[in-house]
């Protein structure tokens, strides 16, 4: 396949929302292409969402090559490149235009430092920080856990990809010697407590972990309402949940939410 054909065939098979095709053909058809350019290479400073989007698709084609050579499943490639979709949605209903942000974070996803395994991501990094209670030093190897958009978030789901996450790395990457399980996450921010249900699925990915660490953060805002969304624009958001205008209403309040570190106190 040609450069075009290769970037068409993988907006096709990421199922991008045909809202975007018109769009799609329009800038594939005037922005070239530089062959030549790698994942490595890449600006990573490129502020043009449309040369990222472009890019980011005719790199698929090299992952997927390194993925059959390590033997990892397509339908795990195809979960783990969900993501470029979901950045585009959210880019774009910013931008007002087709775009795709957050290229910085991609970048895991397309140097294989990052896969889906069912409902959560899991990025091979370094220890940010000690964790001594879980006998982890700063630097070390650890598997980050992330929460992807989308569906339902129940502790069954959250086992299930813990475990296939233990497979996985233990067959494709036993040479990583990791610690232990971190997330770092508003998720894990024990002042949702005050909001949600004792038997909600937050509380219960909360309750997997130990937390070590809370440092104030309005990242739960940017997830709950929109990726702009601070303080001092919230009162015009609109609420779709009741979590959200519970939310709304503490942030407004002058309550401090938290991104808690925590590890995973799971065997």
């Amino acid at each position: 396949m040609n450069t075009k054909a290769v970037i068409d065939f993988w907006y096709k098979k990421l199922n991008f929302p045909q809202k975007y095709n018109a769009e799609f053909e329009s800038i594939l058809d005037k922005i070239s292409i530089d062959e030549s350019t790698s994942i490595e290479t890449y600006n990573f400073e490129e502020t043009d969402g449309k040369k990222n989007l472009l890019y980011f698709l005719y790199f698929c084609e090299s992952l997927k090559e390194r993925y059959e050579k390590k033997g990892i499943s397509l339908d795990i490639l195809y979960d783990t490149l969900s993501d470029i979709v979901t950045w585009t949605n959210i880019w774009s209903d910013l931008k007002g235009e087709l775009y795709l942000g957050e290229i910085k974070w991609l970048k895991f996803h397309m140097t294989m430092k990052i896969f889906r395994l069912g409902r959560l991501q899991f990025c091979m990094e370094k220890a940010a920080q000690d964790i001594l209670v879980a006998g982890i030093s700063k630097g070390d190897n650890v598997i980050e856990i992330h929460i992807p958009s989308g569906g339902a978030m129940t502790k069954e789901l959250c086992l299930d990809a813990i475990g296939r996450a233990k497979e996985f790395f233990n067959e494709f990457y036993p040479e990583y010697d990791y610690k232990g399980f971190t997330c770092n996450s508003w998720l894990l921010d024990r002042t949702l407590k005050e909001i949600l249900p004792k038997d909600s699925n937050i509380v219960a990915f909360q309750d997997m972990f130990s937390i070590v660490y809370d440092m104030k953060c309005d990242a739960i805002l940017k997830y709950v309402f929109h990726w702009n969304t601070t303080r001092e624009t919230l009162e015009q958001e609109k609420c779709t949940s009741r979590f959200a205008e519970k939310v709304k209403e503490m942030t407004l309040a002058g309550t401090d939410f938290y991104q808690s570190l925590g590890f995973l106190n799971i065997p």
